[in-house]
């Protein structure tokens, strides 16, 4: 069994791992090399964003990198090598595969930084939400601001509220 020590330091390699590789994805993949952590946040409201589930025998969290429609749509663009004012002739499910995927990517990496802590862990379909996340009573959850780019993202996870939240500054 974890000690809260140990929970504690789970869930803050999980939100760094998450900070570290969309950092890395983003300047290679969207050729986006301006990325600055502002802080944590609250859960967005009316926003929009890809989630993919990690779970494994000692982990079960959900990533999340969530932004405006707008923002969703240029960084989709961005990934399939779109100039910025082709983003409009993306359909929706294009906007939702490009953040699928772009999240794919990075927690592609995240399972490879964490893999130490759990070896079993296993990617799950990535899936995009619109609207309000309200996480369930028993859910933990640790939300960090960033700016990637000319974009503002929200990075979320989400996982058993047993691990507790990130050491990054309000």
């Amino acid at each position: 069994m974890n000690t809260d020590s140990e929970d504690e330091e789970s869930l803050i390699s999980w939100v760094d791992s998450l900070v570290t590789n969309l950092d890395r994805v983003a300047a290679s993949a969207l050729g986006i090399k301006d990325f600055e952590v502002l802080g944590k946040e609250g859960p967005p409201v009316g926003q929009m964003g890809g989630f993919v589930p990690m779970i494994g025998e000692r982990s079960s969290v959900q990533l999340a990198v969530i932004s405006t429609e707008d923002t969703c749509r240029q960084m989709s663009a961005m990934l399939l090598g779109m100039e910025p004012d082709e983003a409009e002739e993306l359909s929706d499910e294009d906007v939702g595969d490009g953040i699928g995927e772009l999240l794919n990517i990075v927690a592609g990496a995240v399972k490879t930084d964490m893999i130490s802590q759990d070896p079993s862990v296993k990617l799950g379909l990535p899936f995009v939400v619109h609207g309000r996340v309200e996480p369930a009573a028993n859910t933990g959850m640790d939300v960090v601001q960033i700016r990637c780019g000319e974009f503002k993202l929200t990075l979320m996870v989400l996982s058993d509220a047993s691990l507790k939240t990130s050491r990054l500054a309000a």
